[in-house]
């Protein structure tokens, strides 16, 4: 397999635009490209947090090619998952997180790291074209039903080390901000406090963007990838899949990443949408 290093950049992007013109004429992408004034360049990095729903589509089947195969079609370098299960009865005690790691390197995706929260457990998970130098699981406080984690992670790319960081807040209380959910959002800012490398924070925050939970993250010097790119009132709904009605998966940036551009993908892989940003580090 080609070392990520070796792999081609972004280097005709006619092709990549027109890869995603047809993903969009599918059904795939909710946006057209052809309006964008920032298109990729030889320097950017495209991420994506995705909330999987343990590889369970919105037609009720398991199906973890569908989900590796939404990645590859964006053409994303490093995605950030989230509900990726070892051994649970939510999708028939299927070992996920291995049946996913085998589609993604189908896909080229040749460097991943899985939670290690325990078997029982919804993993969070990063995979990359790129070398993963180092990775870890860190419990975040507190603890509501379960425990939830903060993925830390450095990745070369082309020798730039940049910090991606994955994680999942509780889900209590869905409808409003919750404090438990602030507070978990606090510790995990206090993790991530004093890193200076290029730093991309992807999740699930079960919070809409006008909630105290994203005005926490803001406050704290990250921009929301999406609301940059598009205005602050785009919609960006990537929830629920079938019926999208909450903006509430983002791609957070700091330290100097800059983004070029944002979108949704129209997937019906998960109950949840993915989120793409184009950024440059």
């Amino acid at each position: 397999m080609t070392e990520a290093k070796d792999r081609p950049r972004f280097q005709m992007n006619a092709l990549f635009i027109s890869i995603l013109i047809l993903i969009s004429l599918s059904g795939g992408i909710v946006f057209d490209f052809g309006s964008r004034s920032s298109m990729p360049q030889d320097n950017t990095l495209i991420v994506m947090t995705y909330n999987t729903h343990f590889g369970i589509g919105i037609d009720g089947n398991y199906d973890p090619e569908r989900i590796a195969k939404t990645v590859a079609q964006a053409r994303v370098d490093i995605v950030g998952f989230q509900e990726i299960t070892r051994a649970t009865a939510l999708n028939g005690f299927a070992d996920f997180a291995s049946d996913l790691s085998r589609e993604m390197r189908k896909q080229g995706y040749e460097y991943s790291y899985v939670g290690d929260e325990g078997r029982q457990s919804l993993h969070n998970a990063i995979f990359s074209r790129y070398p993963i130098i180092k990775a870890e699981t860190i419990p975040i406080q507190p603890r509501v039903i379960y425990q939830r984690t903060l993925i830390i992670a450095v990745i070369d790319v082309e020798g730039i080390n940049v910090t991606v960081a994955v994680t999942h807040v509780t889900h209590v209380i869905e409808d409003r901000s919750n404090p438990d959910r602030v507070n978990q959002i606090k510790h995990i800012l206090a993790l991530l406090e004093g890193i200076t490398n290029p730093l991309i924070l992807l999740g699930d925050f079960n919070s809409e963007p006008n909630w105290k939970e994203i005005f926490t993250i803001q406050l704290a010097g990250y921009y929301d990838a999406f609301a940059k790119a598009n205005g602050v009132g785009a919609t960006g709904y990537t929830y629920s899949a079938e019926k999208p009605f909450q903006r509430i998966d983002y791609v957070f940036l700091k330290n100097g990443v800059s983004v070029l551009d944002s979108f949704v993908i129209d997937s019906k892989a998960s109950d949840h949408f993915p989120v793409v940003a184009i950024v440059d580090v």
